[in-house]
């Protein structure tokens, strides 16, 4: 026998079961305290363990290492509030030091629905999509920001007044040339000075322009 093998068989036979006290009240239900068997958070504290007929199973319980569990095969419901106040806190979840996480796996969704949902962050909101984001409001959508910025290689976000042309020229008798004159920085700003002067001159205006920049 391996030297590592004998050291594992010893130290399970010096595991103390004495502490370990296990009820049993009915084929469906029972009771486990002090199991010095290690899970992955420790020994067990104590479990509550319940299994239906059909062997769906239900554990609740607490490790050595400080973790609270629930484990349930089927369906977790928690509801709140039938007989509070209206306008009170009916469930509240709370990390102390740490993260709150709400993870559906398998491909499953997270649904949030309330009459009105307020997500307030103390410093960042980032969200995050591996295809679409969507927003839809049936009224009005506002942003207030003192920067706003949209980086896309389309769309029509924007609009054609945050464009390069429409701000550049913004407020002034070219504006209009500047905001038809397009993506083409060059041609456009060409096109929209010559607009704004009118006839040959405005001609003369747009090729000086457009040579200058080009070459």
């Amino acid at each position: 026998m391996a030297h590592d093998e004998s050291n594992e068989i010893l130290a399970r036979l010096s595991v103390n079961f004495e502490r370990r006290q296990y009820e049993v009240f009915s084929p469906n239900f029972r009771i486990d305290t002090g199991n010095p068997q290690q899970g992955y958070n420790g020994a067990c504290v104590y479990d509550l363990y319940a299994n239906t007929d059909e062997g769906d199973v239900s554990l609740v319980g607490m490790a050595q290492g400080g973790i609270f569990h629930i484990y349930n095969d089927r369906t977790i419901e928690i509801i709140g509030g039938q007989k509070s106040t209206e306008g009170g806190v009916d469930i509240c979840i709370t990390g102390k030091n740490g993260d709150v996480w709400l993870t559906a796996m398998n491909g499953g969704g997270i649904k949030i629905r309330g009459e009105d949902i307020v997500v307030d962050a103390d410093n960042d909101l980032t969200l995050t999509a591996g295809n679409n984001i969507k927003i839809k409001a049936d009224n009005k959508v506002e942003i207030k920001a003192e920067i706003a910025n949209c980086h896309a290689k389309l769309g029509n976000l924007c609009g054609d007044k945050m464009s390069f042309m429409g701000g550049a020229f913004a407020s002034t008798y070219v504006q209009a040339a500047a905001i038809s004159a397009g993506n083409g920085f060059v041609g456009g700003l060409a096109s929209a000075a010559g607009t704004a002067v009118g006839g040959p001159v405005g001609g003369a205006v747009a090729g000086r322009v457009a040579g200058s920049m080009m070459g």
